[in-house]
């Protein structure tokens, strides 16, 4: 124990500067880079996470155009992007926005249909919501008797994609008006 501490007193001055100079750097990490690289990285995903959307909106669109109702199953919609019937049909409609309807991607040759199931910062799929609605009406003979009562259901007139990590949603469930509107928009 003894040569320990005439160890420290002979060098203590040295011990003391590289300690100060090692918690300088270690407090200029934490305090400075690391808030910007997670910055930066959550940058990344928001901007990739409305990329998606963005090309999921113009998928849905493209899908109703076809079939007349919205598609409620990613892995279904992804399929039809894949297939190249998605950009086809975009092409065919007239008077069709190119920007809000166009496949867009950044940083790849290629567009990849399949990077457009999952969020990029939690990996989990986006959640796709469709509308249902019912209808319940009366049928009256013409002497105004009661005679049945006609229950119309249906699903798909309008959808809403959503991100689990919360950076954006697109399209709406009550509103006709803002059936392919983008919360950042």
């Amino acid at each position: 124990m003894n040569k320990l501490i005439r160890f420290y007193r002979r060098y203590y001055s040295t011990f003391n500067i590289s300690a100060i100079v090692i918690l300088a750097l270690l407090l200029i990490k934490v305090a400075y880079l690391d808030p910007s690289d997670y910055a930066q990285k959550e940058e990344f995903y928001k901007t990739e996470t409305r990329m998606r959307l963005h090309n999921l909106r113009a998928a849905e669109r493209a899908w109703f155009e076809l079939h007349g109702s919205f598609c409620g199953n990613i892995d279904t919609l992804i399929a039809f992007v894949r297939s190249s019937e998605a950009a086809i049909v975009l092409d065919s409609t007239k008077n069709l926005d190119k920007s809000t309807f166009g496949f867009q991607y950044a940083g790849q040759e290629d567009f990849i249909a399949d990077s457009m199931k999952l969020s990029p910062k939690l990996f989990l799929p986006f959640i796709i919501q469709l509308d249902t609605f019912r209808v319940i009406d009366s049928v009256f003979s013409e002497k105004g008797e009661f005679t049945r009562v006609d229950t119309t259901a249906g699903y798909g007139s309008r959808f809403r994609i959503i991100d689990p990590a919360g950076f954006g949603s697109v399209g709406n469930l009550h509103f006709d008006a803002l059936i392919y509107s983008a919360s950042w928009e």
